[in-house]
């Protein structure tokens, strides 16, 4: 029977045929079980010393806090206790914090640690407006309103039962909010998006028939679970697929982790798979000849052979044979590095080069490449197995309706569609519109209905000669080279188009000393002139694609990194344009300097 709820969903997922564990925990340096037994008994009490608590149907609940375990139990604790969770990113500022849970109402929160205690007390003034704490860790900070969650654990088995929690659990309907998901704010303040328990089951439904998942399955959790990507593709699907969540300790233990855990699948954003192809290349540049040139034929061999096959061509009997011999020799043993089981990667939140998918897709790790939004819970298109096409963002999942404007912009219509948005009655209306979500998205639909996006609406470049330029995918490409982390282009109104670029300090500092460039401090390093000459190479090496009018002309290296503590980055690491250029003034004045 199907579930109607989320919270149907959660019944059905731990009480399915026994399996050995519903998570995986970090704990001392190694992994320990949860059975689908405790997991229940955990959600249960939470949810009751929730109920004890106040907290009434409709309340708003946040989290605040990395992703683990106690997360999971208390989003279906918030969601069975009929109440409405609102993730929180850990890594915002206090400020932001204020104004999200200001906005949502929230009565309550539970927090990881006493960073984000001390977080939400910093911006409150002597009249509390979050009612309740409740803290994973234990905490020496003294405070009222703070309970630790064993407390709530004991509130909750001395105030309720199953019955009574099944009952509160069935209160909530299909149409009722589930989750309050705040957007990146990459042009503005966030707003709330209000998805509904329909909204996310149908998603769920809709992935988990492109995607063979089931109880073998182990899925490593490292993106934030206040990504909408990562909730319901790594969290809810997983659980109702009746598969194993392994929590990562942090993102700089995510390899460490993979050789832990032996994954068969995890999600990630594309700066981790581009990373990660620029951390398997500086090893081999950095090989003995012999190694070096035998991965550089594997490399050869693999993507000849993967391009053949998903064109549909015919994989003449040679090139597999020189295949399964890369596949001995290199492919298996790079496999390795990821724990040797994982059956594919999944990928979202920004374009992923073609380069880089064909690459994993030739060493035997194929990269599902997707499109959505938070307002659509947010998978849209997909590529899958036996459907993927390197370069576009798949086709619309089942009952998901694509259409592009007049003007280029990607248009939504299905039941994984939000609400709207929370107290914004006025940009609701602007998004939605006679049945159909306005995306601010850019693309193309091509003639067998795969979607390719080119860019966000908002950030087309419109250059003093009416020319109009799609940044992000120039970014892309100049990111793709080691030395660079991030790119961001200019242009609007200009005559030109510019680049700021922010340097992998560690990469360019081999190669500096590769080069007999003396150590020396960054800031100096970035002057010297053939580290200017590398960047301008780079560069020049991605104009040689671009049409005239989207050249890069100049550039300026940033003195650092961009990063979400300096507002530079969303939570989801996608670049705040006009934050950048407000921080950097200077440099973005002398790359127009002769323009007045």
């Amino acid at each position: 029977m199907p579930a109607h709820t989320l919270n149907e969903l959660f019944f059905a997922s731990v009480e399915r045929a026994p399996r050995p564990a519903s998570f995986l925990v970090p704990r001392g340096g190694s992994y320990h079980d949860v059975s689908p037994e405790r997991f229940v008994r955990d959600v249960e009490r939470a949810s009751l010393g929730l109920t004890a608590s106040g907290i009434a149907p409709g309340d708003r609940v946040a989290i605040l806090s990395k992703n683990r375990y106690e997360w999971a139990v208390a989003d279906f604790a918030i969601l069975t206790a009929a109440a409405i969770t609102v993730p929180i990113y850990p890594t915002l500022p206090a400020r932001q914090i204020e104004h999200l849970l200001d906005n949502s109402g929230a009565r309550a929160v539970f927090v990881s640690s006493e960073e984000e205690i001390r977080k939400i007390l910093a911006t409150e003034s002597s009249a509390p407006k979050v009612e309740l704490l409740i803290a994973f860790d234990a905490s020496t900070i003294v405070e009222p309103r703070l309970l630790s969650l064993d407390d709530l654990y004991a509130r909750g088995a001395e105030s309720g039962s199953s019955i009574e929690h099944r009952r509160r659990a069935a209160l909530s309907g299909p149409d009722d909010v589930a989750t309050i998901i705040y957007t990146s704010g990459t042009t503005g303040i966030p707003k709330g998006v209000m998805l509904t328990h329909r909204n996310l089951l149908a998603d769920i439904e809709s992935c988990l028939q492109r995607m063979e998942i089931g109880p073998a399955d182990v899925y490593l959790s490292f993106l934030p679970l206040s990504h909408i990507l990562e909730r319901m593709g790594g969290h809810f699907a997983i659980l109702h697929a009746g598969a194993t969540i392994a929590y990562a300790e942090s993102p700089e233990k995510v390899g460490r982790n993979l050789l832990q855990v032996r994954p068969t699948m995890t999600i990630g954003v594309p700066r981790f798979f581009e990373k990660t192809h620029d951390r398997v290349q500086q090893a081999i540049r950095r090989a003995p000849p012999l190694r070096r040139g035998l991965f550089r034929w594997a490399e050869r061999t693999g993507l000849e052979r993967t391009r053949l096959a998903l064109s549909g061509g015919r994989v003449p009997a040679l090139l597999e044979a020189r295949y399964r011999i890369a596949e001995a020799l290199v492919f298996r043993r790079l496999r390795a590095s990821f724990g040797g089981r994982v059956r594919f990667f999944v990928s979202g939140g920004a374009p992923l080069s073609r380069e880089i998918i064909e690459f994993f897709a030739a060493v035997g790790l194929p990269i599902y490449e997707g499109y959505g939004l938070t307002e659509t819970s947010p998978v849209v298109t997909m590529n899958f197995e036996g459907a993927l096409r390197p370069g576009t963002a798949g086709r619309p999942i089942p009952g998901v309706e694509v259409r592009i404007a007049a003007d280029g912009e990607i248009l939504v219509r299905g039941p994984n569609v939000m609400k709207g948005y929370f107290h914004e009655e006025e940009s609701t209306r602007s998004a939605l519109q006679d049945g159909w979500l306005h995306t601010g998205d850019i693309g193309v639909l091509d003639g067998d209905g795969y979607l390719t996006i080119t860019d966000r609406k908002k950030d087309i470049l419109v250059t003093a000669g009416g020319k109009n330029i799609a940044p992000q995918p120039i970014e892309n490409r100049l990111r793709a080279c080691p030395y660079i982390l991030e790119a961001v282009l200019f242009g609007d109104r200009k005559r030109f188009v510019a680049a700021l670029l922010a340097p992998d300090l560690i990469a360019l500092g081999r190669w500096a000393s590769s080069e007999g460039i003396p150590e020396r401090d960054p800031a100096t390093l970035l002057q010297e002139p053939r580290v200017r000459a590398l960047f301008r190479a780079e560069i020049e090496r991605v104009n040689g694609d671009l049409a005239p009018f989207e050249r890069i002309r100049r550039f300026e290296i940033i003195p650092g990194e961009l990063t979400i503590e300096a507002g530079d980055l969303t939570p989801t690491l996608k670049i705040r344009r006009a934050a950048v250029a407000a921080r950097f003034a200077s440099l973005v004045r002398n790359l127009y300097a002769d323009e007045g």
